[in-house]
């Protein structure tokens, strides 16, 4: 039931919007039975779309990602790889057919940083648990900055922290966060260590602070 009534609100806004660009006609946007119809259609469509990318992603990207018979990447130039992908933006939509065929493209021409033959510090290889659990945050499209809008995840992430603080030895806790790299982790530390030398730091400025110098490897 949940399902239904949100496919008949999807498609309460797709006919609004068709309305609005002139495809259809008043009568036909306030018309419930042909809304609700075609609310069934386009969740039906999408399903079967969903399933079909789905089936070339497991082909494509899982199976033959991690084929040792299979190349590690079907390297081309820059100028070659524009010549063989449509990259262009357009006005205009483009049929599912052509959007899967563009997917497996993409993952044709990419590194398969899961092949048994790349080698890369910065890579673990295909795990597919946490394939699924990425599918699924995915589906979902959820944020985690508070609880009432990621209940489950932010519960996660806390075991998660908490477990961590354990391991390093804080027995009185603490506190932190996830990060999407190695440079952003990199900034955050050097704000604490700002932070804990100079705890009026953000309040004086950084003219009225101390003069802070930084030690580093010649490589950075």
């Amino acid at each position: 039931l949940q399902a239904t009534k949100f496919s008949y609100i999807i498609s309460i806004e797709q006919n609004m919007e068709k309305h609005m660009n002139g495809q259809i006609t008043v009568g036909e946007l306030i018309n419930p039975e042909k809304c609700y119809l075609s609310a069934a259609v386009d969740m039906e469509a999408a399903e079967n779309f969903i399933q079909q990318a789905m089936d070339m992603i497991i082909q494509e990207a899982v199976k033959k990602g991690t084929n040792v018979k299979e190349k590690v990447c079907e390297w081309r130039s820059p100028e070659q790889l524009k010549q063989l992908l449509d990259l262009e933006l357009k006005d205009t939509g483009e049929s599912e057919s052509k959007i899967l065929q563009c997917c497996k493209d993409a993952i044709r021409y990419s590194v398969k940083t899961s092949h048994p033959r790349f080698f890369n510090q910065l890579f673990a290889g295909m795990e597919p648990h946490s394939m699924v659990a990425s599918f699924i945050t995915e589906a979902i499209k959820t944020s985690l900055y508070t609880y009432e809008v990621a209940p489950v995840f932010t519960l996660m992430e806390d075991v998660v922290l908490r477990t961590m603080m354990e391991l390093i030895g804080w027995e009185d806790g603490g506190d932190g966060l996830f990060n999407p790299g190695g440079s952003m982790s990199n900034m955050y530390a050097v704000n604490l260590a700002r932070y804990s030398y100079c705890p009026d730091f953000k309040e004086n400025g950084i003219y009225s602070s101390s003069r802070l110098v930084m030690l580093t490897s010649q490589e950075v």
